[in-house]
């Protein structure tokens, strides 16, 4: 249905491609300018330069309307054209920009999620974690590993290798010495007590007292192997810490801490105190062991030199087993304990960083994605904008050109927009959301992996033995001098207290042989 215009004109229908509003078409005579353009001229432009026309001129007199001045009724119409323009660019572009600010805001989340990541992360390394030796920061853990691993690398290079080794587990002596027990109940006390399954007070004591020397000796036995192994592993820690006092002497350290040897001599007395109580567990083991296998052969009717062989033989590997047991379990030193532990430590804290790195990384490329798109939908709508006025000014231009008006008077008017509450939020996001950006792009490239790497540090060759050399702390104005440590011979168990303590295993076997079938 089409609408009559003020001369008789129809409203036509606007056509797609005109980014302009199609006013209405007069069906009338058009004067040849208005007519030749109207071909070759875009439907709305036309249309909105004869709007402006017609607001100007009668289009029926081709006079000016009420023979008013042609400029004072350009002016009013353009002006009345110019703030058209400014609604219609702001209306054909508001979904555009709607959905731009949108995707700007989907831009912003990621965007501060990857700076919530960035927090998170930052406060991994701040965590409280435990270490050898109590409760720590990963940061200061991390630290400390580095310089473990330094230091191992110097170890290395004077040929000690004792932190790469392994103990066994305190666990496994503790089973290790009660399957001794139980062996005992069932071999040896039980025949020497005659125990048996009898439902008497008089059996049941006999039980509890056999259950008692077994557990007592696995007792004595995990006892003496975990004072051993302790008071070895601290002596060995403490002549490590003399020897690399003595090794930064002679790369000349400034000021290295001095352990002293007060620490090394009272470790040197708690080892051989602890030396002498695993010999005597050794000791206890083999006997019982000797015993145990003399009384079993001569029930079989073995011969008692037999018997007596086949115990002493079986005592010596069982009480060897414990000394040798001690010995696997003081294995490693503290240096090696503390590698250990600040790798797992360390890889689980990288783990974990890694992490955020790549949520970081997922976050930002997130933003970056919603921020191109937005700022394609963004780019589109503004140059939506641009074409309308633009096509708004041509049809100014061309209703001056038909009215005969002065084009100066189109210098007065502002067809631009005077305010995008959208587009201009969009545009503050976007900025926002840009900075955002380049602080995880900096926090990106300045992260590296927490994971230390040992940097080896050559020795200076400098001669051994004991001598002062000057360590100067640069600016201080003193000057202290240190002395290397002559350590004393490491302790161990005797070879006599060995020799004794097998002949004595010896004679228990042959007495345990010889009575073996008076039992």
């Amino acid at each position: 249905m089409t609408k009559k215009s003020r001369h008789g004109g129809t409203e036509a229908p606007p056509r797609p491609e005109s980014l302009l509003p199609v006013g209405t078409v007069y069906d009338g005579e058009l004067p040849d300018r208005l007519r030749r353009a109207y071909g070759t001229t875009d439907i709305g432009v036309w249309s909105v330069a004869f709007d402006a026309y017609n607001n100007v001129v009668d289009i029926g007199t081709g006079k000016p309307w009420a023979d008013g001045d042609v400029d004072d009724l350009a002016i009013g119409a353009l002006e009345q054209t110019a703030a058209q323009c400014q609604k219609w660019a702001a209306d054909r572009t508001e979904d555009q920009d709607r959905e731009a600010l949108r995707t700007y805001e989907e831009a912003a989340a990621s965007a501060a999620g990857a700076l919530d990541w960035i927090e998170h992360t930052d406060t991994v390394l701040d965590e409280v974690v435990d270490g050898t030796e109590g409760a720590t920061t990963a940061r200061r853990l991390i630290s400390d590993h580095e310089r473990d691993q330094v230091l191992a690398t110097q170890r290395e290079a004077d040929g000690d290798t004792r932190h790469r080794k392994h103990r066994i587990e305190h666990v496994w002596v503790v089973i290790a010495a009660f399957v001794l027990a139980l062996l005992d109940v069932f071999l040896l006390w039980k025949p020497l007590l005659g125990l048996g399954f009898q439902g008497s007070s008089d059996m049941l004591l006999k039980w509890v007292i056999g259950t008692a020397f077994a557990v007592g000796q696995a007792l004595f036995i995990e006892r003496a192997l975990h004072v051993y192994t302790q008071a070895e592993r601290d002596d060995v820690d403490r002549r490590d810490a003399v020897r690399d006092y003595n090794r930064e002497l002679r790369r000349g350290a400034l000021n290295p801490q001095d352990p002293g040897l007060d620490g090394v001599a009272e470790a040197d007395r708690k080892l051989r105190t602890a030396c002498r109580w695993l010999l005597a567990a050794a000791l206890c083991t083999a006997v019982v062991a000797a015993v145990r296998v003399a009384l079993l052969a001569g029930a079989t009717g073995l011969p008692a030199v037999e018997g007596a062989v086949f115990a002493s033989v079986v005592g010596l590997v069982l009480g060897g087993l414990v000394v040798l047991l001690g010995m696997a379990g003081a294995r490693g030193n503290l240096l090696g304990d503390r590698l250990r532990w600040g790798r797992s430590v360390v890889a689980e804290v990288d783990g974990r960083v890694q992490e955020g790195r790549d949520k970081v990384a997922e976050r930002r490329e997130e933003a970056r994605r919603h921020l191109l798109r937005a700022d394609l939908i963004a780019a589109e709508a503004t140059g939506r904008r641009h074409d309308i006025i633009a096509g708004y000014h041509q049809a100014m231009l061309l209703a001056c050109s038909w009215s005969g008006a002065d084009r100066k008077v189109l210098r007065r008017l502002e067809i631009e927009p005077r305010s995008l509450p959208v587009a201009d939020h969009s545009k503050t996001l976007c900025r926002t959301v840009n900075g955002k950006l380049e602080a995880v792009d900096a926090w990106l490239a300045n992260r590296p992996s927490p994971l230390p790497m040992a940097h080896s540090q050559a020795p200076l060759a400098l001669p051994s033995g004991k001598f002062r050399l000057p360590a100067v702390r640069p600016g201080a104005g003193v000057v202290r001098y240190g002395a290397q440590h002559e350590l004393p011979e490491e302790p161990g168990i005797s070879p006599w207290l060995l020799a004794g303590s097998a002949l004595v295993v010896v004679v228990a076997a042959v007495v345990a042989a010889y009575f073996a079938p008076m039992i």
